[in-house]
């Protein structure tokens, strides 16, 4: 038996046993980056996803035409006004009341909605006008919140009143430039189906 090549190959062995050891703790401790193409296509979810949503970019403030995403999106957040006006028709009468405090409930948040809408748009700038466009973004939730604590005819007078006013404050927004072009246009068929569904239900009651 040769000793010293028997030595010299334990010691081989040893030393790729140390190298392993102290690779896979390696490993442990600092994982492998991704491979290139698993790395690019982990960087593109954020633009695919941003692409599909809102074609590539957020529409501009000059841009007129509605976006589509933005439309259905409108037109969803109808779908409770509907509801409710069409459950007074043929709701058994002892459901009224959780339908009336749904719809106002409902119609108070999205007063508040809309309101919160100019608080992000005046964020934008310093300017005096964003200040206004702040203090102003408030006033829509008070208003919803007050119309809670009237009597369900004097909320739905104060409800369809602030939707109405609102809708032609947007429309003064969008003519200084601080909504973008598009906005009025979206706003207008919204806020008629909703003081329609007002009005209807507040008769129906």
């Amino acid at each position: 038996m040769n000793l010293p090549a028997l030595m010299r190959g334990e010691s081989s062995r040893l030393r790729r046993d140390t190298l392993d050891l102290a690779g896979c703790r390696q490993s442990r401790t600092r994982p492998r980056p991704w491979p290139a193409r698993y790395r690019a296509g982990i960087a593109s979810i954020p633009v695919l996803t941003h692409g599909v949503l809102f074609r590539d970019k957020i529409a501009p403030m000059s841009q007129r035409a509605v976006p589509r995403f933005v439309v259905w999106l409108g037109y969803a957040g109808l779908a409770p006004f509907v509801a409710s006006t069409v459950a007074f028709l043929i709701a058994p009468p002892r459901l009224h009341g959780f339908v009336l405090y749904s719809l106002l409930t409902y119609s108070a948040v999205i007063l508040s909605f809309l309101g919160a809408i100019h608080w992000g748009l005046a964020m934008r700038d310093e300017g005096v006008s964003s200040r206004v466009q702040l203090g102003l973004s408030v006033v829509p939730a008070l208003v919803g919140w007050v119309a809670l604590a009237l009597s369900p005819t004097m909320s739905f007078v104060v409800l369809i009143v602030a939707f109405v006013v609102l809708y032609t404050a947007d429309t003064c927004a969008a003519r200084f430039g601080l909504t973008p072009t598009w906005y009025p246009r979206l706003r207008l068929p919204l806020t008629v189906v909703v003081v329609l569904s007002l009005i209807m239900s507040a008769i129906l009651v």
